[in-house]
């Protein structure tokens, strides 16, 4: 499970939470504009866009878990289990490639959503795998700019891809049951009610309704209420961190089938201005900072950085 959002106040920030019950080797990863990256099935452009996010590497290859690109555009992948359905062939015409091959194929070759859009449509998301000890991962994916936010989807229908005007992801059940349940909490307020019959005896009470639990429906719905409603004078890294926060999964109150704690174990902002990725982890609670400078971005090498 994950919560991932994207948010413009003027300037452009996008990021999530990382849910999980294992670490994946996780770490802040730049790929430069000249790193010779390679896919399976279609063949490699010879200069990209650099990107920043958080993931591991396999045989070389950046296994982005989310990212941003230096253009501005920003992606994010979200467990998407039983629902994610891959093509099994390949089609022609189209460039064929497999789900942990998406997030740099756009960020390298797309400067915005309206590009990515365009480029999806003629991409065919195949189901292969990386190679036998890494298996293919469910997936939908969450992708922005500072001026839209949409949903991409592969699923038994084929692929889908949703204008997303919420600006929030989560998981399970598919964007469009998101899309609906949304209209059910419109009414909810920030403000104080003044046409109660009795004085309410606090505040709060015009959002009284808003889902406490952590469930990917109600994540989406305390995500959305949030950021709607979001209101920051000055540090915008630290308000999107407090909204991250009140859908983070403290350790112990979420269990797998078999018993294990599933937990945010990290969570993360992009500041796609200042090409800058913020984090903190569920040990360390200070935020933290990497920044693809110049010389990292005109490499020919990945800059792998360890989490602490």
């Amino acid at each position: 499970m994950c919560t991932s959002i994207s948010m413009n106040n003027g300037n452009f920030y996008f990021g999530r939470n990382m849910d999980i019950d294992y670490s994946f080797g996780e770490r802040v990863i730049i790929m430069p504009r000249s790193f010779p990256i390679s896919f399976k099935k279609v063949q490699a452009p010879e200069k990209h866009y650099a990107v920043i996010g958080m993931g591991t590497t396999e045989e070389g290859f950046p296994l982005y878990a989310e990212g941003g690109n230096e253009t501005g555009l920003c992606i994010s992948a979200l467990k998407f289990n039983d629902n994610a359905v891959y093509s099994e062939n390949e089609e022609a015409g189209k460039n064929n490639i497999a789900p942990y091959e998406l997030i740099p194929w756009i960020l390298g070759k797309c400067r915005s959503v309206t590009e990515a859009k365009k480029l999806l449509e003629e991409t065919n998301i195949i189901g292969v795998p990386f190679n036998d000890k890494l298996p293919l991962s469910p997936l939908h994916w969450h992708i922005a700019d500072k001026k839209e936010s949409i949903t991409v989807e592969r699923t038994g229908e084929g692929m889908k891809i949703y204008d997303n005007p919420f600006g929030v992801l989560t998981n399970n059940p598919p964007f469009p049951f998101h899309s609906e349940n949304a209209s059910q909490y419109e009414r909810l307020t920030p403000k104080f009610p003044t046409n109660a019959y009795i004085k309410p005896f606090g505040l709060g009470f015009g959002s009284i309704g808003l889902p406490g639990d952590f469930s990917p429906a109600s994540r989406f719905i305390r995500a959305y209420f949030l950021l709607k409603n979001s209101a920051c004078d000055s540090n915008n890294i630290a308000q999107f961190f407090h909204l991250l926060d009140n859908v983070a999964i403290p350790k112990g109150a979420v269990l797998t089938p078999d018993g294990k704690y599933h937990y945010t174990t990290y969570s993360c902002c992009i500041d796609t201005t200042n090409m800058t990725y913020y984090y903190k982890t569920y040990d360390g609670m200070s935020i933290k900072s990497v920044t693809a400078d110049e010389k990292s971005i005109n490499s020919h090498i990945l800059s792998e950085i360890p989490i602490n």
